[in-house]
């Protein structure tokens, strides 16, 4: 249902002024009903294909007219410009539409077929959040899916915001502008990264003797002392919260002198560091990708 704001929005003009331009793709002169952007571009369409697909022009053509020509002779101007009501007419009427690869673009849209309470776009608009062709901060990408409720596909975005830093400024501010909701689950996911991250490192069944205080050298049996391995921890700890702990986890210097580290008396490699690299990569590829749904 159409709101009253919504209909507040439709001024109708008697008149066709001279500076107004006709849209290529909406110009047949036997339509019925003729729309203008805010940029004065004007658009003929036919009456049934808006009642039919919006709330807002079902309820305004139900209302009584004066005269039976009174649609055609009315020109309705709208909020928007020409090119963000020229993909909604299109999505509407079944006509090829350009790509949605603009974040901006796609809230303009969304917003339009909000106001228009226009379903069949908005379903469009759906589709395309996920898509990796989308070009602008995932962060806005992922607010925009959560606060329409579009849960799976806010999911499937905020796995794109991880390698983010979400306590950086530039990240903060656009955190500010989402659902508290939706920003919490963002720091939710990261937790849970953190809790998996743990208790994989401390798995020593994973990496064998790995951070066990009680090990000794295969060699010579003196007891190991594993300070670079909980430096590697500690330093993968601190990526969890700064990027989500990403592929390039292991390359960070921590892992090159865990996987050099000797012991004290023979010098013996402490791990293998095929496998121990090995068994890494696998912790980063088992740690949670997405939220969870609400």
């Amino acid at each position: 249902m159409a709101s009253p704001d919504s209909e507040g929005a439709l001024q109708a003009m008697h008149s066709i002024p001279c500076e107004i331009k006709w849209h290529p793709s909406f110009a047949s002169p036997d339509t019925d009903v003729i729309l203008c952007s805010n940029d004065d571009t004007a658009f003929r369409v036919y009456s049934h294909t808006l009642k039919t697909t919006s709330g807002l022009f079902a309820s305004m053509f139900s209302l009584p007219r004066n005269t039976p020509h009174a649609l055609a002779s009315d020109i309705i101007r709208l909020d928007e410009d020409a090119n963000v009501l020229a993909s909604l007419l299109k999505m509407v009427s079944g006509m090829d539409f350009p790509p949605l690869v603009s974040i901006d673009f796609v809230d303009a849209l969304l917003r339009a077929a909000e106001k228009y309470d226009m379903p069949g776009p908005a379903s469009i608009i759906r589709n395309s959040l996920p898509s990796p062709l989308l070009e602008g901060s995932p962060i806005r990408i992922y607010g925009i899916a959560y606060r329409q409720g579009w849960f799976k596909e806010a999911a499937e975005v905020s796995r794109r915001t991880l390698g983010l830093d979400l306590c950086s400024p530039d990240v903060s501010r656009e955190l500010a502008k989402i659902d508290a909701a939706a920003v919490v689950k963002l720091f939710e996911l990261r937790r849970k990264r953190m809790e998996s991250m743990v208790d994989c490192l401390n798995d020593h069944a994973r990496f064998n003797v790995a951070g066990d205080a009680t090990s000794i050298c295969k060699n010579c049996s003196t007891p190991l002392q594993h300070v670079k391995w909980r430096s590697l921890q500690c330093a993968w700890a601190l990526l969890v919260e700064k990027n989500g702990l990403t592929d390039e986890a292991i390359e960070i210097p921590e892992v090159v002198e865990a996987c050099n580290a000797e012991c004290t008396k023979c010098q013996e490699r402490m791990y293998n560091e095929t496998v121990t690299l090995r068994a890494l990569r696998s912790v980063i590829k088992a740690l949670p990708l997405t939220i969870e749904l609400p």
